[in-house]
């Protein structure tokens, strides 16, 4: 699979999900304790995703991984750390479902080549 860092750069690693299809390392506290810093989220691609869910999604020119939610109609980007605030998904902006996350891997290092 490949995993994207926020630089696009991508790594090759093996996985045994076997409907993984890309993968990306979390940066940031929105989404602790259930997915701490650091973490690797294994994503499936779909369009869409449940009410309740966590996705990988592209909102506004940034990839966030969030909960999808909603209130009053609205669509939301939902954070699991109260200290954000959920994001309102509106019709002017561009966004995007890139999928669903499948697996969540514990904070690791990836070795450089130079370190293996």
């Amino acid at each position: 699979i490949d995993m994207f860092e926020a630089d696009h750069n991508g790594s090759d690693f093996e996985v045994s999900e076997g409907n993984c299809d890309f993968a990306l390392r979390i940066k940031g506290d929105s989404m602790e304790p259930q997915i701490p810093n650091g973490s690797i989220v294994l994503i499936h691609k779909q369009e869409t995703i449940e009410t309740g869910e966590i996705g990988a999604f592209f909102h506004n020119g940034t990839v966030y991984c969030k909960k999808r939610g909603t209130n009053e109609g609205k669509t939301l980007l939902i954070s699991n750390n109260p200290k954000y605030e959920p994001i309102e998904v509106v019709e002017d902006v561009v966004s995007k479902c890139y999928g669903k996350v499948i697996s969540i891997l514990s904070p690791v290092k990836l070795l450089s080549p130079s370190e293996q």
